[in-house]
C-alpha cells in the first residue's frame, strides 16, 4: 500500500483530496484551481453558493463536475432506484462518496456541526479501495465483489450520495 497516493485531510478540501486520490496524482486538483472555478460558476467572492464563505474549500458538485469535465471525465449521480449490479463496474474510473461528517476541532469531533464531506473509492491492480483523507492510509475493500457489498452499505445509510466517474463519451459504461 505504500505505492498507493493518499493525502490526508486539511482544513476543508476533501473535494481537492478526493479528486487528487482518485486519479492517483497529487498535482491534477487544488484549492486555487476550484477557487477559480466557483468564481466562474459564481462571480460572488464572499458569498459564492460553491465554497465555503470562509475560503477554505467545502466544494459543492457542480465544481467538481466542471473541473472533472475539464479534464475529461463524465460523473454520473447514481440513482438509488437502481442496483449497483445494474452498472459496468469495469468501466468505471472510480467512485466519489458524499457524506456527513462531523467537524474536528482540536482532534475532537464536534457534531453539533455537520458537514459534507468527499472520498473517493477506485481500484488499484484489481483491488478495491477506500481513500478517504480522514483515514490514516487507505483501507482495502476487496474484489469487485467485495466492493459492490461495501457501495450497497453507503448508498443504504440514507444521507449518502454515490457518483460514478468514467471517462467522457464511454460508450461501455451504461446501467443494464
Amino acid at each position: 500500500m505504500s505505492s498507493i497516493y493518499h493525502e490526508k485531510q486539511r482544513s476543508q478540501l476533501c473535494a481537492v483530496h478526493a479528486i487528487n486520490n482518485l486519479f492517483q496524482d497529487g498535482l491534477l486538483c487544488s484549492k486555487n484551481k476550484l477557487d477559480k472555478l466557483c468564481l466562474q460558476l459564481d462571480p460572488s467572492v464572499l458569498m459564492n453558493q460553491h465554497r465555503s464563505m470562509f475560503g477554505t474549500g467545502n466544494y459543492d458538485i457542480n465544481v467538481i463536475m466542471v473541473f472533472l469535465n475539464d479534464q475529461g471525465y463524465d460523473v454520473i449521480w447514481f440513482d438509488k432506484r437502481k442496483t449497483l449490479n445494474e452498472i459496468n463496474i469495469d468501466e468505471i474510473v472510480g467512485f466519489l462518496v458524499n457524506t456527513l461528517s462531523s467537524y474536528k476541532v482540536f482532534g475532537r469531533s464536534i457534531n453539533l456541526f455537520l458537514f459534507k464531506h468527499w472520498y473517493a473509492i477506485r481500484s488499484l491492480n484489481g483491488i478495491y479501495f477506500n481513500l478517504d483523507s480522514k483515514l490514516q492510509s487507505p483501507m482495502k475493500i476487496g474484489d469487485r465483489d467485495s466492493v459492490l457489498k461495501y457501495l450497497n452499505e453507503i448508498i443504504n445509510e440514507g444521507h449518502n450520495e454515490l457518483l460514478i466517474v468514467v471517462k467522457k463519451g464511454n460508450e461501455k459504461f451504461t446501467f443494464s
